[in-house]
């Protein structure tokens, strides 16, 4: 459906749809580093010398790699945006042409 929007519009909308995913991100990062301060000094009952901060530090270092990943994406994303549109992954690894599928729904629809 984006795909059909022009480039003009594509692009912000894309741009926004970076935003709230990092916004999550940034969002679980620092509730979770909360936690983990709240958290401090209490061990595992099952395992008494491991710190519950150890084990809730997985989701801030989660997010922070998450938030990463998404700025390294984001580059491909506004290429995307500004040419031909976004690509169907899961279409093109089941050797399905995207393009063609397009091609064929637009034909039915009018």
């Amino acid at each position: 459906m984006l795909n059909m929007c022009p480039p003009a519009i594509r692009v912000p909308i894309a741009l926004l749809a970076e935003a709230i995913t990092i916004g999550f991100f940034v969002f679980l990062g620092l509730a979770s580093y909360q936690v983990m301060l709240i958290l401090e000094g209490v061990g595992m009952v099952s395992l008494p010398g491991v710190s519950m901060q150890l084990v809730h530090s997985a989701i801030p270092v989660a997010a922070v790699l998450f938030i990463i990943a998404e700025l390294l994406r984001l580059p491909d994303v506004i290429k995307s945006a500004r040419g031909r549109g976004f690509i169907d992954h899961e279409l093109e690894e089941a050797g399905i042409d995207a393009e063609e599928v397009a091609s064929v729904s637009t034909h039915q629809r009018g």
